[in-house]
């Protein structure tokens, strides 16, 4: 997402909150403000909505890491109140939820739609296709999580899968995207399979652009 951004010109500051795996940091760094937050801290989220606040046509994109669910707990419900801190904003957020087929992540869909209930947010349920096609996600598919996420008005795309040995050529090189496409050091073909990754995600997200 954060690529799909920087490709198509609109300005945002992105915060990635893993300390130990920042990879939206090394692999974005150079093309977009990428911002470490700290979510042991109960500031965690001062500079986020601080930004908001001195620009209020800004844009923020937070890469939330594996187990960030007290951090955001203490967002929602502590002292600064997320909900009624985006109305003082006029702003409102845009929450992305990257499912995959395993009872887990399905669960976890369920305890981030009740965390989110008051806040005035957008959900994306991004279907990750590296766990097989589209409708082999069937204990998502009829889970109570789909019909509550739907029912908050949620819209649904799907995230192509990129070959194992291509994504971990781009791990390994700290490669975007959008710089893959074009590395002469890749094959041919392996830049197509890029491309074309990128142009199929591209027609998911024109589907939600409105609330990217």
């Amino acid at each position: 997402m954060l690529d799909y951004h920087c490709r198509n010109n609109i300005p945002l500051t992105a915060y990635d909150s893993d300390k130990r795996n920042p990879d939206l940091s090394r692999f974005y760094g150079k093309l977009a403000p990428v911002q470490l937050i700290d979510l042991s801290s109960i500031t965690a989220f001062d500079s986020v909505l601080d930004q908001l606040a001195a620009d209020p046509s800004s844009r923020a994109m937070i890469d939330l890491a594996a187990g960030a669910g007290d951090s955001l707990h203490q967002l929602i419900s502590g002292d600064v109140r997320l909900a009624g801190a985006l109305e003082d904003l006029g702003a409102r957020a845009t929450v992305v939820y990257v499912i995959s087929r395993s009872r887990p992540s399905v669960a976890g869909l369920s305890v981030a739609l009740k965390d989110f209930a008051a806040v005035p947010a957008d959900w994306i349920v991004v279907k990750n296709l590296y766990h097989g096609a589209a409708e082999k996600f069937v204990r998502y598919d009829g889970s109570n999580a789909r019909n509550d996420a739907l029912a908050r008005g949620a819209r649904e795309v799907t995230m192509p899968e990129l070959l194992d040995d291509l994504y971990d050529a781009l791990d390994q090189a700290s490669t975007p995207l959008s710089a893959a496409a074009e590395d002469g050091a890749l094959s041919f073909t392996n830049r197509r399979r890029i491309r074309a990754f990128i142009e199929r995600f591209d027609e998911e997200l024109a589907k939600v652009a409105e609330v990217l």
